[in-house]
């Protein structure tokens, strides 16, 4: 089958990725859309992947966008509003031209405060998905300090063999303590 290892009658046919009634959540899947390809693999190459600096920028920046969207209209007045616009709905009665008038506006401060809602549930959501960012970077910063590099250990390592080198005489011991040490850090021993 053209893209495929195998013949029709091999699993050539065989639906993969997405199209395959098996698949559960794709995370080991080796069938990845090919518009998704490119980011894929960049992301991988990615030497700060872990890093969420730039995510919380982001974030960052919707808080200051969502927070400069907001119409700090204190509750009591948009409800005053509401109200005289529907006591100019009623007192319109009769006048269709009046009442649709009215009916439009009563329209537009309900959608009005809704959005304003909805920023405002947004805006929550934001500050508590940017406090997930920062604790999980700090956590990740937190480990990586805590971390000694291996080329650090190795140093540490290879001068702390010195030391037992200079000041143990006795060759047995040394074999001893030598042997030990390869089987602590997994050296296969030279016979091997």
């Amino acid at each position: 089958m053209i893209g495929r290892e195998v013949c029709a009658i091999h699993g050539g046919k065989t639906p993969r990725g997405i199209a395959s009634p098996h698949l559960k959540h794709g995370r080991n899947s080796k069938h990845l859309p090919t518009r998704l390809l490119s980011s894929y693999l960049e992301s991988l190459n990615d030497p700060q992947q872990l890093e969420l600096t730039e995510a919380i920028a982001v974030i960052d920046s919707r808080i200051a966008e969502l927070i400069s969207k907001l119409d700090i209209k204190e509750a009591r007045n948009w409800y005053r509003e509401l109200n005289g616009l529907f006591s100019q709905l009623e007192q319109s009665r009769g006048d269709a031209v009046r009442m649709a008038y009215y009916i439009n506006e009563l329209g537009r401060t309900i959608r009005e405060g809704a959005s304003e809602y909805h920023r405002w549930g947004e805006l929550v959501e934001m500050f508590e998905t940017r406090r997930r960012q920062v604790e999980t970077q700090r956590k990740m910063t937190q480990d990586n300090e805590q971390y000694i590099k291996v080329d650090r250990m190795m140093v540490m390592v290879s001068a702390l063999l010195d030391v037992i080198r200079t000041e143990v005489g006795d060759r047995k011991v040394l074999d001893a303590i030598s042997r030990r040490i390869d089987a602590l850090i997994g050296t296969p021993d030279a016979d091997d």
